[in-house]
């Protein structure tokens, strides 16, 4: 998990919303996709952050060895998206994942009983 999403987890923890007895996956937006702005909007609004993080994961583990190309994943928010392979599964990480358009470029780290995959950009999700 990226330093600046784990602040903002902890505090989403601290707010009594965390949903500690379920296993995510968690697609974590590197510390470059973050702006300034962005995370002290998080950290002094305790709902908004609910609802980023609602868009950043879904639950039970989806590892890089079951995502399947073309396939929506429904995430906490209620929203899908979309995964998609680029190249066969055992070489994917070399030729490309995405999640709604965000490139992968981590996978499979574990965080307590999460699986977190850094992504390049903050997941838009258009309902």
């Amino acid at each position: 998990m990226t330093w600046r999403l784990a602040c903002v987890v902890k505090r989403w923890a601290n707010s009594g919303e965390f949903r500690i007895s379920y296993i995510y996956t968690i697609f974590s937006p590197e510390d470059a996709a973050f702006d300034q702005a962005l995370i002290d909007s998080l950290m002094a609004d305790p709902e908004l952050l609910t609802i980023f993080l609602d868009h950043t994961m879904t639950p039970g583990n989806i590892t890089l060895g079951t995502f399947v190309n073309d396939v929506t994943v429904t995430i906490l928010q209620g929203s899908t998206v979309r995964t998609n392979i680029y190249g066969s599964v055992s070489y994917a990480f070399e030729h490309g994942v995405t999640v709604n358009g965000a490139n992968v470029i981590q996978t499979d780290l574990v965080a307590f009983n999460d699986v977190v995959h850094a992504i390049d950009a903050v997941i838009h999700v258009f309902q």
